[in-house]
């Protein structure tokens, strides 16, 4: 397990993210496309935090498409999800909101995960999408993961870390 005080832990596993995370409590962030964290000092935000990286974990990853259920991990980017979800015409509302969000340099490492939980950002370009997809949210904890609804992951998103049984912030559409 890395020092509490480190700065950049990069995670090799879901489960070694979330021990991280939970090892450095309200201190540590969970790193992917880096987009919100870059512009961060003309927010005036904070910027003392540890990151723990999560772009290299596979599993988060993934878009995985089932017979009746896509599952989109939070590192997917947006240009990815675009790809992804071309050929999908039940997921054409989503597809063309990850394809025409922001400009093409951040659509290629901004992430699922980091849009959704960039809760003071008005233009959160895949929620609606999502909404109108019925979507869920995986949250996940050292210790288990809990799936809620897009409209109840915008209720707490702010207060993840007060969230039951969820100190890490690592989430998945």
């Amino acid at each position: 397990m890395p020092a509490a005080d480190e700065r950049l832990h990069i995670a090799t596993s879901l489960s070694d993210a979330l021990a991280a995370l939970a090892d450095r409590g309200r201190s540590g962030a969970p790193l992917a496309g880096a987009t919100w964290i870059m512009r961060a000092p003309l927010r005036e935000e904070r910027q003392d935090w540890s990151y723990v990286a999560i772009s290299k974990i596979e599993e988060l990853r993934r878009v995985d498409i089932l017979d009746s259920e896509i599952s989109i991990g939070s590192c997917v980017t947006h240009a990815e999800l675009a790809l992804s979800l071309a050929p999908l015409p039940e997921c054409w509302a989503l597809a063309q909101a990850a394809a025409r969000s922001a400009n093409q340099a951040i659509r290629c490492v901004a992430t699922v995960g980091g849009n959704l939980c960039a809760s003071t950002f008005a233009a959160a370009d895949l929620i609606p999408a999502l909404i109108c997809l019925e979507a869920e949210v995986e949250l996940a904890t050292p210790k288990e993961s809990e799936r809620v609804s897009m409209e109840r992951f915008l209720e707490v998103r702010t207060n993840l870390e007060t969230w039951p049984h969820h100190p890490s912030g690592v989430c998945s559409a």
